[in-house]
């Protein structure tokens, strides 16, 4: 039987799914910016912001962000792909919430199976989405928030991710001494 696991609990996939890809999405987008942009996003930010610079922060990173055309391109397509898939899947706020929610606590099982192989989609050790790189991912995904909102997109919106971002990192922290990997459990057919 294909299930997910949440903390002992069968419950909806989707919600934490969409979560995850949306991480995937920005980790590849990111990964492709950061190469193509000699700083990238997440290193100019942080010297924009360490002690030396902090005096001119946001105004200095916002900067650094316009001297690109190419960079706010790429910014507003990963933004449009990031929207799209939460609003398409989460219809509202507390399915948002509970998505990043599930994330966070490293709590989603995929047990699906590849509809063309029949093979399963995840290796047996890998089936537990969550946050690759803790203290690189939740990070780098929160520098692409700001970076959204200094280009004049949807502030609101970024601001309300970036939040959600801040507790599945929260939750992560928090329950990172707990999480062991999910090993599959076959059950004898009755």
């Amino acid at each position: 039987m294909t299930h997910i696991l949440i903390k002992g609990e069968l419950s909806i996939f989707g919600t934490g799914l969409i979560v995850y890809l949306i991480h995937v999405l920005v980790k590849f987008l990111l990964i492709l910016i950061m190469q193509r942009f000699e700083s990238g996003l997440l290193s100019g930010w942080l010297t924009d912001r360490n002690e030396m610079n902090m005096q001119n922060y946001p105004q200095n990173f916002q900067d650094r962000i316009n001297m690109s055309d190419d960079l706010i391109n790429a910014i507003i397509l990963l933004s449009e792909n990031q929207l799209n898939m939460i609003n398409e899947k989460l219809d509202d706020d507390v399915l948002i919430q509970k998505a990043f929610e599930y994330f966070g606590q490293g709590v989603l099982f995929d047990d699906f199976s590849d509809v063309e192989t029949n093979q399963p989609r995840r290796p047996s050790d890998d089936r537990v989405h969550m946050m690759d790189s803790i203290h690189f991912g939740y990070p780098r995904w929160h520098v692409f928030c700001r970076s959204a909102s200094f280009i004049d997109l949807d502030q609101d919106i970024w601001l309300k991710i970036d939040r959600l971002i801040g507790l599945a990192y929260a939750l992560h922290m928090r329950d990172l001494a707990q999480m062991v990997p999910i090993r599959r459990i076959q059950n004898d057919p009755i």
